[in-house]
């Protein structure tokens, strides 16, 4: 488990090192916060991810940052799920801003 644990952080420390410097702190916690729920969608567990992402969708600023920011989530979700199902309005896949 700590092992698990560890490879967690080291990679939210690649992750959080690729975030634009454009991003406020407080967006950083509500990035974060989206990689902790795909984690946990990666790890068979929707009801953990279900409550998280409610959460999000509530907080202040979130969605925006989802739709202005389309290639940062398709990284988070590829770093967290190995893959992302996200489309432009188009229905043309996003390439990710980074690959971890």
């Amino acid at each position: 488990m700590q092992e698990r644990s560890d490879r967690v952080k080291s990679q939210w420390g690649s992750i959080s090192g690729r975030i634009p410097g454009d991003i406020s702190p407080y967006q950083v916690s509500l990035i974060r916060d989206y990689y902790r729920a795909q984690l946990h969608v990666a790890n068979n567990k929707p009801t953990k991810a279900k409550n998280i992402l409610n959460a999000l969708d509530n907080k202040l600023g979130f969605l925006e940052l989802e739709e202005n920011k389309p290639e940062l989530f398709v990284a988070i979700d590829i770093a967290a799920k190995s893959i992302s199902n996200r489309k432009d309005l188009k229905g043309n896949s996003i390439e990710p801003l980074f690959r971890i």
